[in-house]
């Protein structure tokens, strides 16, 4: 039992004890934008400008200076909003539902209860329209991660572009030419 007792102390405080490591990296100003974590919240860093993260938006105001990036900025925040009620109201319609079947399963609905006298068919009509409408919400907010990576990714090209406009022959990742005199052949 004692050397039972020692693994399940030694677990219980290595448990305890990587919840407590910290990381805080810093990236480079730079003109990109980068997501960062700042006191366990997600923000949006652009130079040395922080703007909030989440649902409710933070990334129009960073990408505010690129029209392109700012359209999928605000359509990925419609697009959480409607998932996250979406969400809600299906997530109510299951739970409806469920209770209903249940009633009906158990053999405690009454005639005059809440649902009326066919309580399976209510039930089943909640948990089918709840289940469809949560899948609508899982479509809604993909959506809304696809369009906040276009967002973030168009801001970023145009900033390459706009940093780099003068250099000809400069891909977005590859590092700036050099003239070919310079070079070693």
């Amino acid at each position: 039992m004692r050397r039972h007792l020692a693994w399940i102390t030694a677990l219980t405080v290595t448990a305890l004890l990587s919840g407590c490591v910290s990381m805080h990296y810093q990236p480079r100003n730079t003109p990109y934008l980068k997501i960062v974590q700042v006191d366990g919240v997600q923000k949006f860093r652009v130079g040395d400008v922080d703007y909030s993260g989440g649902i409710l938006g933070g990334l129009d105001g960073a990408v505010a200076s690129v029209p392109e990036a700012l359209a999928h900025a605000e359509e990925a925040e419609s697009d959480a909003v409607i998932g996250l009620i979406l969400t809600i109201v299906g997530s109510t319609l299951v739970g409806l539902g469920t209770g209903a079947l249940t009633s009906e399963a158990v053999g405690t609905s009454s005639d005059d209860g809440i649902f009326g006298s066919d309580t399976g068919t209510f039930g089943t009509i909640f948990l089918v329209g709840g289940l469809a409408t949560t899948v609508g919400a899982m479509f809604e907010l993909s959506s809304a991660t696809a369009h906040q990576v276009d967002a973030i990714n168009i801001f970023n090209d145009t900033m390459w572009e706009r940093e780099h406009a003068d250099q000809p022959m400069v891909t977005p990742g590859l590092p700036p030419l050099r003239p070919l005199e310079e070079r070693e052949l």
